[in-house]
Parts: structure tokens; C-alpha cells; sequence
């Protein structure tokens, strides 16, 4: 997960996969039509005021609908080039103000267009100005109040794994619940628990079929690991990828990919 955080220190994590997914919902087209509305109502430009109500309708739809769907390609560009690169922070004013610098052009000459007055450049610099200042506000309560209300499973205690009982992983003193990661190794698998490693001399399918699903997950296809590391995947360029106790880190296949989205609906369904 990356962080996306405000200047004025809020932040929520994403990631690609939840990016791509919030910004097709109609509670973020909602959040955004709220602060068009905000602006439409009491933005400080004579200019546009002064035409007909028929124009300033079209420059404010027009203008809702380059704003949002063009945040959206800049906001999932970004959170591809921060992943890409490693960072573990993505600033939101970026994008926000490279949309609005994108928006600005555009509305301006869609204004020019359809006949809205913009020969007054203090007009124009103080509405540029209160948007700016607008949308910085709004993303500061998107970030700090709003996604924690439109999406809170995101923020709900990772569920426990549910247990009757304690059971020991077959061939080994160690409690299944208390595995780190089980790796194959020839003739058998390598067990990790707390440290400590042992050789269990069975195919890797067995092993972990005697695991229950809300223990852990494979991550590849000679990989289980423990729920506790399955549900912190970090990211290293367009790679996810698992850090085991001992330092080392290990790649999810892609073809996981699914399986894994479907295992934290399964976990959240089971708990």
C-alpha cells in the first residue's frame, strides 16, 4: 500500500488495484458533483456570471465531467508511477493540481467557445484561484473524513483466524496457526514457525491442503504464507510481493492475482 497524503498531514493508503476500483464508484462521482456545486453557487467570477443561464449550465456539466473523469486517468497514472518506482508516499496535491491546470485550459477555451466573457484576467486568476484553494479543501476532506465513511471495510480490524481449536501441522511440533511460511524444497517442503525451521519429507500440495483457508495463502505456486504477511503485501515497481521474518521476499505470481482477491472475500466471509 502506498500512502496518499495531504499537505496538511492526513493520509489513507492505496493501492493500484483499490484506485482503479474507488474511481468507478458513484460515491467519488457523488463527492466531486458536490464540490461542482459548491463552486458553481459561489465562485467569484463577474465574467461568468454575467452570461446566460443556458451557457454557464453547459460550463459547469462540461466542466464536472472533464474534471472528473480527468482526475481519474491522472490519479491512477500516478499511483502506477509511484508503485513503479517504490515510494511509499504519493502526495495528493500532485495530481489534484495537475488536474486543475488540465481543467483550466480546457474550460477556458470551452468558454471562448460558447461566447462566456474572458477578457478580464483578475477575473479569470481569481476563479482559477478559488478553485484551487476549493479542491484543495475538498481533497483534504475526501482524505480525512469522506473515504473512511465511503468505503470502511477498508478500515475495519483485520478479522482473526477462527479456530475451534489448537492443531499442530502434521510432521512438526508446530500449532498451524503460529506457521510463518511453507516453501517446497526437494523431496518435501521447508515449515518456518517463530524462527525456527523444519523439513517435512511431503509434496507441498499435502502440506498446505491440511491448512485452513483462513491460516494463510499461496502466493505462488512453491509459496504459502501466513495470513498475518498475506494481508501486508508491499509493492517494488509493478511487483507485489511478501517479506518473510528472516529479510527474505518473495514475488506473487500473477496468476494469483484473482485467487488472492478471492481468498480476502473468503476471510472476510468466514470470520
Amino acid at each position: 500500500m502506498i500512502k496518499y497524503t495531504h499537505f496538511f498531514g492526513k493520509s489513507i493508503p492505496v493501492d493500484l488495484d483499490r484506485v482503479t476500483r474507488s474511481v468507478r464508484t458513484a460515491k467519488l462521482a457523488l463527492f466531486f458533483f458536490l464540490f461542482a456545486c459548491i463552486s458553481a453557487l459561489f465562485h467569484p467570477s463577474e465574467q461568468l456570471a454575467s452570461a446566460s443561464i443556458a451557457r454557464q449550465c453547459a460550463f459547469w456539466v462540461v466542466g464536472f465531467l472533464v474534471y472528473f473523469f480527468g482526475y481519474r486517468i491522472i490519479l491512477v497514472s500516478a499511483v502506477r508511477f509511484a508503485t513503479w518506482r517504490g515510494w511509499s508516499t504519493l502526495y495528493a496535491s500532485g495530481p489534484v493540481e495537475v488536474t486543475n491546470l488540465i481543467a483550466a485550459a480546457l474550460m477556458f477555451a470551452f468558454a471562448k467557445l460558447i461566447g462566456i466573457p474572458t477578457d478580464d484576467t483578475s477575473d479569470l486568476i481569481k476563479f482559477f484561484a478559488f478553485n484551487i484553494v476549493l479542491y484543495e479543501l475538498g481533497t483534504f476532506c475526501y482524505i480525512a473524513y469522506a473515504d473512511r465513511t465511503m468505503y470502511p471495510d477498508i478500515y475495519a480490524p483485520l478479522p482473526q483466524p477462527h479456530l475451534d481449536r489448537e492443531v499442530f501441522l502434521p510432521g512438526t511440533t508446530f500449532l498451524t496457526h503460529q506457521v510463518d511460511f511453507i516453501i517446497a524444497a526437494a523431496n518435501g517442503v521447508e515449515v518456518s514457525s517463530n524462527g525456527r525451521t523444519v523439513f517435512i519429507p511431503r509434496p507441498f500440495g499435502q502440506v498446505i491442503a491440511d491448512l485452513p483457508i483462513d491460516l494463510g495463502f499461496q502466493i505462488h505456486r512453491s509459496l504459502w504464507v501466513a495470513r498475518k504477511l498475506a494481508l501486508k503485501l508491499q509493492s517494488d515497481g509493478f511487483r507485489q510481493f511478501v517479506q518473510v521474518p528472516d529479510g527474505r521476499r518473495f514475488p506473487m505470481a500473477r496468476t494469483r492475482k484473482r485467487a488472492y482477491r478471492d481468498w480476502l472475500d473468503a476471510i472476510k466471509i468466514r470470520s
